[in-house]
């Protein structure tokens, strides 16, 4: 590694017997005298002061100077450009100054630092630095030959000349040198003075060398005799392995060979272990490194290089290691201890199968032990009884989990639930008759207390939220009621929770097996009326409680007093009626409120509550049953999806029967008559026994004779009959399914798609979100066009089903768009968000109007006219006020229920069941209940 450097003459004024040289590179001489300063300014002798020196032009020899001291540091080397003996290995060097007290030290190249035993006896640390750092990159250079086992000294008392060409070169004489004990170590040793006045300066290198022109690399001895190792031939220098020294602090590098690790050659390794050195002893932490760069910053984390295996290695040691992990999980983890428990976590669970049982096992995690609550909430959770929540402790006991007893878990229960409930008799009217009937219903026993108690342990659990955009000193609270399997029930949510209608948050308020009538829901209402409204004026604190009501449109209708969605004024928000709703230009009215709402049905009372009157009064039958403005009453959007998503089904059933009927009819064409049959439905056997029943009538009338008027009309009801009967068969038949009716059939049984036996064979909830957002409706009228293409050859039916298609998604393709931008539980914080629903509504509305004249239900009202209107004044979504809470309170009840069956009485059953629902959702065991995971997770 050939490089030029100069010395400035300069260096020291009073002496003028310095030397310019030149390192590396073509020179004219290979003996350079290179004479290095130190405190040149101190120098008590002048100018013209000899130097003894000796040096020689072998190769691998050690040199010894002796100096006047008129400077400090005399170094004489010979150098080669051919040569590398040195292999660049630390120099060791021994040096006395001035005279006046010796210290011993070394130049470490990996680090480029200057290590003495006394660094307090060094008069200029710059100058000594500067000495060894010019020796060092000499000797890394390759151009330094010095042998290894002969240490040489020699006298020379001669003037030294300045690039003086005719330098006399004496033959020298030598003083065998034996190695240290372990040859792969350098050493330095301290040599006496000659006079007080002068210096006397010792260079001891030592490295082996290997054979010439091995190719593999030759180790370092490690012998441990003390006999002399033999002299070396000259040889050129090859592979040596390195090692490290205790002395030299540092590996032994061999200039210009790569790593085989990285692409840096290990001149380049030393500089970058400078340098990140400089940078560690610079840096506030020792244990992380930032080097800048254009975008983020390079960071190096400092980690041990252990000795020794945590399995070998002894306590204090691997609590050393653990803090140094656990200071490295902090900051890749983050700053909080909520950050470095999720990621302890997350490294625990990475460890699987036998590892993680020999893991439990070590730390004595085997055995574990859950508290009342943990085990009271995996009860619950579960929806098992107490006899079966004892089998399930015995299973556990034995594999080393325990659970607490079953006396502790029912006080939990008892102290959580029980004083909540109260279990009251009521009069009910029967659906059928105008009898009262006397049953009971269970009721939360103070609704204002039962708020406060769940919002402070929402609060407890920091389960609370404002979603950024409830208002900070409200809570928002929603009250709703829906029957299903058998019982009405009622229900409250708070909003300010991150999913309001979960079924955690979903806590029932009143249960009772009753119907669904007006008056049985206002014996229900009337009990908790006082209570709601005591609700609504209460203070938690400092935050007021703002009401809302949810419910399918028949709930609604009921609590507001109208007659239902059937009657003339069917809407809830407005005046408008059914044939105002058909016209786009029409379908806006004026709105209702409670007042308007009483004055009607005060009219209609006075005018002799004749229901077949009750278009006159806007439908407006009865007072309304809660005191709660309209504008906080919402439009219960999840129903309007039902209703539409099946509207669109059914019309499309509807038109495909038309090409079902020309399938069947083109079939029996070339088939033959009696085939014919086949699309009504009905067979030969049937239509000809009625066929023979009508003959026998009429023969009997025929041959009876009779003139009784009362025989004969007898006769003549049996024929009607029969005539009924044979006019029926020629009608298609409801049940019968063509075949692009079954292949529409088919997709919805690869969806798992099935229609409900319940609310007119309606779909649910998830049905109709997967029916629009997949796309589905495309799949049904793909396969309406494929099933008539393959079933006819004619082209006016193909044309009609591809017009139908196009048809049927344009409506559908509307309406998903809708849903999307509607549906939704998410804050409303843009004022675009409302528009592009508005928007998107108009576009679907106009294609339904088009593609079905005349048939807008009041749903299509609903939310044409009024969700844009909520949505725009509460900031929401629809979903976040609407009633899916409600609706999946009815499969929770009846799983309930199932435990209770083995109770005898009925008030036993009622009160188990509610307290059952309180604890399910109680916040401090659903905080306990670990939360499904997405499918992303």
């Amino acid at each position: 590694m050939p490089f030029n450097e100069s010395v400035n003459e300069e260096d020291c004024e009073l002496c003028n017997h310095y030397n310019s040289f030149n390192i590396g590179g073509i020179r004219e001489r290979k003996t350079v005298i290179d004479d290095l300063s130190g405190q040149a300014s101190e120098c008590p002798i002048s100018a013209a002061a000899q130097s003894s020196v000796s040096f020689t032009q072998e190769q691998g020899q050690i040199h010894t100077a002796q100096a006047s001291p008129c400077t400090d540091y005399d170094i004489h080397m010979d150098y080669d450009d051919t040569q590398d003996p040195f292999q660049g290995q630390n120099a060791a060097v021994e040096y006395d100054t001035c005279a006046t007290f010796q210290t011993q030290g070394y130049y470490d190249i990996s680090d480029k630092q200057m290590h003495t035993s006394d660094q307090t006896h060094r008069p200029d640390e710059d100058a000594n630095n500067d000495m060894l750092m010019r020796l060092a990159r000499a000797l890394e250079s390759g151009d330094c030959q010095i042998n290894e086992n002969s240490n040489w000294e020699t006298t020379l008392n001669e003037p030294l000349m300045s690039h003086s060409p005719d330098v006399h070169v004496p033959a020298i004489t030598s003083t065998p040198f034996k190695p240290p004990t372990d040859p792969s170590y350098s050493v330095f040793k301290s040599m006496p003075h000659s006079t007080p006045s002068s210096h006397l300066i010792t260079e001891s290198f030592y490295a082996p060398t290997p054979p010439l022109h091995t190719s593999t690399p030759v180790k370092s001895y490690t012998d441990s005799s003390t006999s002399p190792m033999k002299t070396p031939t000259k040889q050129k220098s090859s592979v040596i392995e390195t090692g490290t020294s205790p002395l030299m602090k540092g590996p032994l590098i061999i200039l210009g060979q790569k790593d085989e690790d990285t692409p840096l050659t290990l001149e380049e390794e030393v500089v970058t272990t400078k340098l990140v050195r400089r940078k560690i002893n610079t840096s506030s932490s020792n244990d992380t490194l930032k080097f800048k760069t254009s975008g983020q910053p390079i960071v190096f984390e400092r980690s041990i290089m252990p000795r020794k295996s945590s399995a070998t290695a002894c306590s204090p040691l691997r609590r050393k290691r653990a803090k140094k992990i656990k200071q490295i999980r902090s900051r890749l983890s983050g700053s909080s201890g909520k950050d470095l428990e999720k990621q302890h976590v997350s490294e625990i669970k990475r460890i699987k199968g036998k590892a993680r049982k020999k893991l439990e096992g070590a730390m004595g995690l085997s055995k574990t032990t859950f508290t009342a609550e943990e085990a009271l909430a995996m009860k619950e959770t579960m929806n098992i009884t107490y006899h079966q929540f004892k089998l399930q402790s015995k299973f556990l006991k034995s594999i080393g989990t325990h659970l607490p007893n079953e006396h502790a878990v029912r006080a939990l229960h008892k102290n959580l639930a029980r004083d909540d409930v109260e279990i009251i008799n009521k009069q009910f009217n029967s659906t059928k008759s105008e009898d009262k009937y006397s049953k009971e219903v269970a009721f939360i026993k103070n609704l204002p207390s039962f708020v406060s108690k769940i919002l402070n342990k929402l609060k407890t659990n920091d389960q609370l939220t404002w979603h950024n955009t409830i208002p900070e000193d409200e809570i928002w609270i929603k009250v709703g009621g829906d029957h299903g399997k058998g019982s009405f029930k009622m229900s409250l949510h708070i909003c300010n929770v991150k999913k309001p209608n979960s079924k955690d948050n979903t806590h029932l308020i009143a249960l009772a097996k009753v119907p669904h009538t007006t008056h049985n829901i206002k014996v229900i209402i009337d009990h908790l009326q006082a209570q709601i409204h005591e609700l609504t004026l209460m203070k938690w604190k400092e935050k007021t409680m703002k009401l809302f009501v949810f419910g399918d449109y028949l709930f609604l209708s009921k609590l507001c007093g109208l007659s239902g969605p059937s009657g003339s004024y069917p809407c809830l928000w407005c005046h408008v009626s059914k044939h105002q709703m058909q016209d786009e230009t029409n379908a806006t009215s004026e709105p209702r409120t409670l007042e308007s709402l009483r004055s009607d049905s005060v009219n209609f009372e006075r005018a002799g509550s004749d229901k077949r009157k009750a278009k006159h009064f806007h439908n407006a039958v009865y007072s309304p049953l809660l005191n709660i403005a309209l504008n906080y009453v919402s439009p219960p959007y999840l129903h309007v999806l039902l209703g539409l998503v099946l509207k669109h089904h059914n019309n499309l059933e509807d038109d495909v029967k038309y090409f079902d009927q020309e399938i069947s009819i083109e079939k029996s064409r070339i088939v033959g008559v009696p085939s014919l049959l086949e699309k009504y439905g009905c067979n030969w056997e049937k239509a000809d026994l009625l066929k023979d029943q009508k003959d026998f009538v009429k023969a009997c009338i025929i041959m009876c004779g009779t003139t009784d008027k009362k025989e004969l009309k007898h006769f003549q009801r049996e024929l009607n009959k029969i005539k009924d009967k044979l006019h029926d068969l020629k009608e298609p038949d409801p049940s019968y399914r063509g075949p692009v009716l079954k292949a529409i059939g088919v997709v919805l049984d690869q969806h798992n798609i099935v229609r409900q036996a319940f609310h007119g064979g309606s779909f649910i909830g998830n049905h109709c979100h997967r029916y629009i957002t997949q796309k589905l409706y495309k799949q049904f009228t793909k396969t309406a066009i494929d099933t008539v293409a393959s079933n006819t050859q004619q082209d006016v039916l193909i044309t009609k089903v591809i017009q139908l298609e196009q048809k049927y998604n344009k409506i559908n393709d509307s309406f998903r768009a809708v849903h999307l931008a509607v549906s939704h539980s998410q804050p409303l914080t843009l004022p675009t968000d409302t528009e592009k629903a508005e928007e998107a509504i108009k576009v679907y509305m106009k294609n339904y109007r088009e593609a079905f004249p005349n048939k807008i239900t009041p749903k299509h009202h609903i939310l044409e006219k009024h969700c844009v209107n909520w949505m725009r004044e509460h900031r929401f979504g629809m979903g976040f006020h609407g009633e899916q809470g409600g609706e999946m309170l009815h499969s929770t009840i009846a799983k309930i229920e199932h435990r209770a069956r083995g109770l005898r009485h009925e008030r036993t059953k009622m009160a188990f069941t509610m307290e059952t629902s309180i604890l399910q959702t109680t916040p401090e065991l659903t905080g306990l209940v670990p939360q499904p995971l997405s499918k992303k997770q």
